[in-house]
């Protein structure tokens, strides 16, 4: 579950960081790098 979320969604995150994260924590992590990974994918098409 570490490995798929982390690489998944590029997280970065250590796995006691993982682990210790409340799902709500890694939630907005998770929604925080869809969000990063958008404005990336929508500035690269605007160049």
């Amino acid at each position: 579950m570490f490995k798929t979320a982390t690489a998944k969604h590029g997280l970065g995150w250590t796995p006691s960081e993982f682990w210790a994260a409340t799902p709500r924590e890694l939630w907005a992590a998770i929604e925080a790098a869809e969000e990063e990974a958008k404005a990336i994918k929508a500035a690269r098409n605007q160049a």
